[in-house]
């Protein structure tokens, strides 16, 4: 039997949604840079994932999209409500929304205590592809974990 051809690819080795899922996660991404958001959309479509994108936290708080975001991606520093501000009004709403927060400035003390927090990562700017995914994949752990525990058990032949 022919061997396929091992993949030596970068990509090869990034973390992938499980496909035993029956619908694709939702992603949510907020950020008021526009070629951000589509730069992080682009990457993260191309893994299988389904994604939203808001140019404010307010649109995303009051969009139908809310109630079935699964991991919500978010700068820190943005106009009228920050991602900080963004990161509590959702912990508010529905504890069990990871959030992964993007700034340049990590030192910030809010930061560092939303850090502290199991719902909660940070990504420090610029990060790679790699990292971003693999926070996206640690994220949805809990929620695969979910969904494998409610499926029917396997029945013998």
């Amino acid at each position: 039997m022919i061997e396929p051809p091992r993949s030596t690819c970068q990509s090869a080795r990034i973390r992938t949604p499980d496909i035993t899922m029956t619908r694709l996660p939702v992603i949510a991404v907020v950020d008021d840079d526009a070629s951000i958001r589509q730069a992080i959309t682009s990457l993260i479509r191309s893994h299988g994932y389904a994604v939203y994108t808001f140019s404010c936290a307010e649109d995303f708080l009051h969009s139908l999209y809310f109630e079935v975001t699964e991991c919500l991606i978010t700068d820190v520093h943005m106009p009228r409500m920050s991602g900080m501000e963004l990161y509590l009004q959702v912990r508010e709403k529905d504890a069990r929304i990871p959030v992964i927060l993007m700034s340049a400035a990590c030192d910030d003390p809010n930061i560092r205590n939303a850090r502290l927090a199991s719902t909660c990562r940070v990504l420090a700017k610029p990060f790679d592809d790699a990292r971003l995914l693999d926070s996206i994949v640690s994220a949805l752990e809990p929620r695969a974990r979910r969904a494998h525990r409610a499926l029917p058990p396997a029945q013998a032949l």
